[in-house]
């Protein structure tokens, strides 16, 4: 299935179309999730990356938490989407049916700090909305010396992410760093081809039931450090962070997780034909260290 138009280009035509009003709200609705506490003590947060429309609130809460931790380096694992770069598709194809995928010359961490492959992360969209807010919020408050912003997008980690090209430069960067991701779990409809033949689920009642099943299963396997078992709930229950899952884990360890907020949002425009029922979860997830009390 074809995605229609280019979701980079969607994002960022939706972004420029944004009115300062629109975008303030934004950060007024993520005020009930008051994260800065959480994150300053060694936690983490899980944010959405569809349109911004849809989860601008959620953003907008991740980017306050972030500026009012009080950290000065904010790390930021982004889905590496790679939706025209056919070998990326390829490789991971292999990777799903057991391949050794170890090799490939696309395996590793992609961004402005690591080198090599501008092109496959230049035209990424996951962190699009996020970056946005960023740059409007620090605007809007005057900073002058704001946190410095790593961006990281992790590419086939095939469950191994402690020998991904890149991760020993990302590690020398963590002591003091805040370490936050954006991942949406759970994908569900006509669209997901690739998915396990299931029931297909408007979006209902039922299809919110389904979709915080299926998370809070990803979110224990999260808990238990299980890159393998997490590779695998990625290939059935739609998943899109497995690569940002294992670099998260293997960073920050055990973390006790809890979703403040998730919502579905209709994805069947995003394909040709429109075929419906299609929709992804748009969650809002803070992780925190077993040791700090909530």
């Amino acid at each position: 299935m074809r995605v229609k138009p280019r979701m980079m280009g969607l994002t960022t035509r939706e972004l420029n179309s944004l009115q300062q009003g629109e975008i303030d709200h934004f950060f007024e609705l993520g005020q009930k999730w008051d994260l800065s506490s959480m994150l300053s003590k060694g936690g983490s947060v899980i944010f959405p990356h569809t349109l911004i429309s849809t989860c601008g609130d959620q953003v907008a809460a991740a980017v306050t938490g972030c500026l009012d931790s009080g950290k000065k380096r904010i790390i930021v694992i982004g889905v590496l989407h790679s939706l025209n770069h056919q070998h990326i598709i390829d490789a991971r194809l292999r990777l799903r049916s057991g391949e050794d995928v170890s090799n490939e010359p696309c395996r590793g961490i992609f961004g402005p700090m690591f080198s090599g492959q501008e092109s496959v992360w230049q035209e990424e969209y996951s962190l699009e909305g996020f970056r946005f807010l960023w740059d409007y919020e620090i605007k809007r408050r005057g900073l002058k010396n704001p946190p410095e912003l790593i961006i990281a997008y992790p590419c086939l980690s095939a469950s191994q992410p402690w020998n991904l090209k890149g991760i020993d430069l990302l590690k020398a960067h963590l002591p003091g760093s805040l370490v936050i991701a954006t991942t949406d779990f759970c994908h569900h409809g006509a669209a997901y081809t690739h998915l396990p033949a299931s029931p297909m689920l408007p979006i209902s009642p039922e299809a919110e039931k389904f979709s915080m099943d299926a998370i809070e299963m990803g979110l224990e396997i999260m808990g238990r450090q299980s890159h393998t078992d997490f590779g695998k709930y990625c290939r059935t229950h739609g998943c899109d962070g497995y690569d940002v899952i294992d670099v998260l884990m293997y960073l920050l360890g055990p973390l006790k997780s809890k979703i403040l907020d998730s919502r579905l949002v209709d994805t069947s425009y995003l394909y040709e034909g429109d075929p419906t029922p299609s929709w992804v979860a748009a969650s809002l997830i803070k992780l925190t260290p077993f040791s700090v009390v909530n």
